[in-house]
């Protein structure tokens, strides 16, 4: 079996698991407990997988999401339909299409629109630089393939004449399950290429890579090698670690036509890597946060269970039980206290992080202006303005990623450390269960994946003269990846990199006055528009991301406080248990023992079956 069919059978299986465990606790589940099952299950089949076709201007990327969903027809290819606008597609019962359009106000409009009609709205030659202010296209259809969950979204070209193509690529590349890049066999990667795919590999953990136009040369394999080859030694990745599937759009259109399976066109062999590679850094992680979710329900519920039958039991002191859980609860209480000392000690470890990322971001943020200003002022570069403005662009962007990412990652790690070194155990001692680990883990979708980076919104007044391209680009990333969290984009992008482009781009007559101007009088244009743009962007950043530190810590301080209350109250229902026990009658007492042994043999049952689960997702 496949990776993406036994991590899928193991998900099938857990998501029974869940009506098992509400079963076997019944009445012993508390209110919050019942709740925190419930969401968990809700996340857990909520299989929705967003991959990102990303590459070169002109390398087939929309002919590829045609052939991999089989409807060679479907968005608009060829050399006139150049993709200027990112386009959604995913599962529908029935085929559709609509482009999302910002109106003069700001306000999305959605439209539907017949499919013939894409080429006007998401091509540069139908809509060149967007002048139809389109948030996206989103097309619908009905492909056993999306079926499963999954959305691929096609990207503008990265290296084109528009640096604001490859700045909303980029802004993706955090934000999405997978990446799936595109070349093809014959022409080499170019070094723009290469530098692409290095930041798409650290920021997104599945990368796969499609070499189209198999067809047209003889030794597939070889060039397959040799691209896999190229980019290993690119980005310093031991040998079978890239994944470069070769294909062809026409063998595929062929096979389509005559009903047959795949039979050389490659997009077999595309589509289970993607699914083989969405399922180890996707899907697992997703299982193995439901498996924490459901152990810790588990424990909570059966924690006072075995604390009656431990106490009641023959030759067990009622007193010393009792004694030893109101211990325990007069420190889950003192820990949930305001005076707690575990806050000051969160509070002061989460400043120490603060203090070391806030420097590095100022330091990485000002060395990449400065390198703009470097570069646009050297005679012997050669260099377009309009290029290396994306590219700071870019460059700053991916800065702000990854501090972000690195600031929630250690904090959340902090955090988890505290909320083990003060873990209340639940269960009498003997009681034959571990203690109680609170849940504070680190949120397996820090490190390259869909990250909200809303406090980063930026309003760069100046973007105003070149009308809202900032504000239209960063709606349509937030409407496709983090729904619900506002009219903003995520990350520095919303207001840094799409509002100075738009800036640029809308200034480019005032900045060009003179088209026979010397390129040096031209780039002193430039560099005197985004530099103080860039120094106030810097500063509003480094703002921004104090307020998140501070938020976040907020955020932690509750999520150890929750799992401190939810011990609390697994305490107090042992107390209420014991306290009731000890009312009984001798006969009703035996008859009772009897169904706590029961119980907590069911409980144990329980336990073993999550461990044995959670092995098996480690082997995979």
């Amino acid at each position: 079996m496949s990776v993406y069919g036994s991590v899928a059978a193991l998900r099938r299986e857990i998501l029974d698991l869940y009506e098992e465990v509400a079963r076997v606790a019944g009445a012993d589940l508390a209110d919050a407990s019942a709740i925190r099952l419930r969401e968990s299950r809700s996340r857990l089949a909520s299989d929705v997988y967003t991959v990102t076709v990303c590459g070169e201007y002109s390398r087939g990327k929309s002919s590829l999401v045609n052939a991999l969903i089989g409807r060679p027809d479907l968005l608009p290819v060829g050399i006139r339909a150049t993709t200027s606008a990112i386009a959604t597609v995913r599962w529908g019962a029935e085929a559709k299409a609509a482009v999302r359009i910002e109106e003069e106000d700001g306000r999305p409009v959605e439209q539907p629109v017949p499919f013939a009609a894409l080429a006007r709205y998401g091509s540069q030659h139908g809509n060149p630089r967007n002048r139809e202010r389109v948030r996206s296209l989103d097309v619908a259809v009905p492909s056993p393939l999306l079926r499963r969950g999954l959305v691929l979204v096609d990207t503008p070209g990265i290296g084109t004449l528009y640096p604001e193509h490859t700045a909303i690529t980029n802004a993706l590349l955090p934000r999405t399950d997978g990446i799936l890049f595109v070349c093809n066999v014959i022409d080499p990667l170019s070094k723009p290429e290469l530098e692409f795919l290095r930041r798409a590999e650290r920021s997104c953990p599945t990368v796969l890579v499609a070499a189209t136009k198999a067809d047209r040369i003889y030794d597939a394999a070889g060039a397959v090698a040799d691209i896999a080859e190229r980019i290993g030694g690119a980005l310093d990745l031991p040998e079978g670690q890239v994944r470069v599937v070769a294909v062809s759009a026409v063998e595929r259109e062929a096979e389509l036509a005559e009903g047959r399976e795949d039979g050389g066109s490659g997009f077999a062999e595309l589509e289970r890597e993607l699914w083989n590679g969405l399922a180890a850094t996707c899907i697992a992680p997703r299982i193995e946060r439901a498996l924490g979710e459901i152990t810790a329900v588990v424990r909570e519920s059966s924690a006072p269970v075995v604390n009656e039958f431990a106490g009641m039991g023959p030759g067990t002191d009622l007193g010393e039980t009792l004694a030893h859980i109101a211990r325990e609860r007069a420190r889950a209480a003192e820990l949930r206290g305001p005076d707690a000392s575990w806050r000051a000690d969160l509070g002061r470890r989460v400043a120490e992080i603060e203090r070391e990322l806030r420097v590095d971001l100022d330091r990485r943020c000002q060395d990449a202006k400065r390198d703009f200003k470097a570069q646009a002022e050297n005679p012997a570069g050669g260099s377009d303005a309009r290029q290396l403005l994306g590219q700071v662009c870019t460059e700053i962007g991916a800065i702000v990623d990854e501090v972000e990412a690195a600031m929630i990652e250690r904090t959340s790690r902090a955090a988890a450390e505290i909320a083990e070194r003060i873990a209340v155990p639940l269960m009498v001692s003997g009681a034959g269960h571990e203690r109680y680990l609170p849940a504070i883990a680190v949120p397996g979708d820090v490190l390259g994946r869909k990250r909200n980076l809303g406090w980063l919104r930026t309003g760069f007044e100046s973007s105003m003269a070149a009308g809202a391209f900032g504000a239209t680009i960063g709606a349509l990333v937030t409407s496709l990846f983090a729904p619900g969290a506002g009219s903003v984009i995520g990350g520095v992008v919303g207001g840094l990199l799409f509002n100075i482009i738009g800036f640029v781009s809308g200034a480019t007559e005032q900045i060009q006055e003179d088209r026979g101007e010397r390129r040096t009088l031209q780039v002193k244009r430039m560099v005197r528009y985004v530099v103080p743009a860039l120094d106030r962007e810097i500063l509003e950043i480094g703002r921004r991301f104090d307020a998140a530190v501070k938020q976040q810590r907020a955020h932690l301080e509750d999520r150890v406080e929750s799992e401190v209350e939810r011990s609390l109250v697994s305490l107090e229902a042992s107390v209420r248990r014991l306290e009731a026990s000890s009312d009984r009658d001798a006969r009703d007492l035996e008859r009772h023992l009897a169904d706590l042994r029961r119980r907590t043999e069911e409980y144990r049952l329980l336990g073993d079956r999550l461990t044995a689960l959670h092995d098996r997702l480690t082997r995979l």
